[in-house]
């Protein structure tokens, strides 16, 4: 009989995952994966109907974990020739042909991963459990504030109302045509609010102005709108990196510097991926 693609206890599909609510070794915190397969004694065409379609429970973690089905187990096919083609996308999705269309969009929250596909029968399904890497699709930016400590000792600037990157794409699905399998962007640009600490009081020391956003790897800088001690500054421009383009699966943090002359902007690369980065300053209006 079919025999049970098996979760829990460190038998079943193990999955390698970085998300964006900070992975630690062996993570707790979740998020939901869509998952399908196909069965098949070749290498199907993955624009055709899908066998099945599931949604798994993953624990976001840099090592291997054990997930958890849904809606209700899978099961291999009963015939040891009939393999069973699987990968799986954050965040949930429809495929139809061969793209993955987010059930939601992407307002910037989302942080776009997929997997490869991996392929086991009933027999092999057990003795080698199969691993899914998820892989990042977007370029993550990540803000942080602080004054000039010379200029502003003993200062705060309050509040820091909010910040938001001016026409930019984000990943809003998946080609299963190519290989590897590509990110499809946003038709049009679109503003992205990145969620800033609510009443948030700007001081001496670093902190963080909210939480990280997602956008499409395209171009090398950004434009920002940053509203802050009730004043706005408009059109800012932010290099992320000094030669070539922003890339997926890196983090590039921007750290806003108030001072009396203006905000001084400095951009690193680390995190999902380390890297180089360059600053570059910003005048008061």
């Amino acid at each position: 009989g079919p025999v049970p693609i098996r979760l829990g206890s460190g038998i079943g599909m193990e999955v390698t995952s970085k998300a964006p609510i900070n992975p630690t070794e062996n993570g707790t915190a979740t998020f939901p994966a869509t998952i399908v397969g196909w069965e098949s004694a070749t290498t199907p065409d993955y624009s055709t109907a899908t066998t099945w379609q599931n949604i798994l429970t993953v624990k976001a973690s840099t090592n291997e974990q054990a997930v958890t089905w849904t809606d209700g187990t899978e099961y291999y096919n009963s015939n040891e020739a009939i393999e069973t083609y699987m990968l799986a996308w954050h965040p949930e999705g429809s495929l139809s042909g061969s793209t993955v269309t987010f059930t939601n969009g992407n307002d910037g929250s989302k942080d776009a991963m997929i997997t490869q596909v991996v392929n086991r029968n009933k027999n092999t399904g057990n003795t080698d459990i199969p691993t899914l890497n998820f892989e990042h699709k977007s370029a993550q930016v990540i803000f942080k504030v602080k004054t000039d400590e010379e200029e502003y000792t003993g200062g705060e600037i309050t509040p820091l109302t909010s910040i938001t990157i001016k026409n930019v794409k984000t990943v809003t699905g998946f080609d299963l045509s190519t290989s590897p399998f590509s990110a499809i962007y946003s038709t049009s640009p679109t503003n992205v609010n990145v969620p800033v600490t609510s009443n948030l009081t700007i001081k001496n020391e670093v902190q963080d102005a909210g939480e990280g956003v997602m956008i499409a790897p395209e171009g090398n800088s950004i434009t920002l709108d940053v509203v802050a001690g009730n004043v706005t500054y408009p059109d800012q421009v932010v290099k992320l990196i000094e030669n070539g383009n922003i890339e997926e699966g890196k983090s590039y943090i921007v750290t806003l510097t108030f001072t009396r002359q203006g905000i001084q902007v400095q951009a690193t690369v680390k995190a999902w991926e380390p890297g180089n980065g360059s600053g570059t300053d910003i005048d008061l209006i």
